[in-house]
């Protein structure tokens, strides 16, 4: 609650994410500028419910003009020893990252059960996702691009993102 109650320090129109620990595939995520709608969310909760609200970061950075997250797996032993496995995947958005869109759940979250009911699912990675040397590769062009200037960038494409939620099959 002190987070929320206390966002006006994070500026006028801060963007928060909330997550139930009890949520998963994209369950109980609530994206919101309202920090009154957060704590009805946090307070209509089950009893004994343990929520995670953070900050979103705004802007994000994005995978041509898409949202995107990592994903990489850590075995730790017995004797708290920790290997990360070499390889990795970058899960991505569907569609164009819109920061005035905050119900539209294919826009922020990459969550695969998500993600793979809209029609724009492969549209530009098969599955979503990639691996470290493609995720590597697009990151340098993209900030190569970025280093050559307006101009040289295209222009973030809206024409395939959803009108609404019934984009979601």
């Amino acid at each position: 609650h002190s987070s929320l109650t206390a966002s006006e320090q994070a500026g006028p129109g801060a963007i928060w994410i909330l997550k139930s620990s009890a949520g998963a595939k994209g369950k109980d995520i609530l994206i919101s500028r309202d920090p009154a709608e957060l704590l009805a969310a946090v307070d209509g909760g089950g009893d004994g419910q343990a929520w995670v609200v953070s900050r979103y970061i705004d802007p994000p950075y994005l995978l041509g003009g898409r949202k995107f997250d990592l994903r990489c797996w850590v075995l730790v032993d017995s004797e708290y020893r920790a290997f990360m496995f070499q390889d990795g995947v970058a899960r991505t958005a569907s569609y164009p990252y819109d920061a005035d869109r905050l119900e539209e759940p294919l826009l922020h979250l990459t969550n695969h059960c998500l993600q793979e009911r809209c029609e724009a699912f492969g549209r530009h990675e098969p599955g979503n996702e990639l691996g470290w040397a493609e995720l590597d590769a697009l990151m340098q062009r993209q900030e190569e691009a970025r280093a050559r200037g307006p101009a040289a960038r295209p222009a973030d494409s809206t024409a395939n993102r959803p009108a609404d939620s019934t984009a979601i099959r």
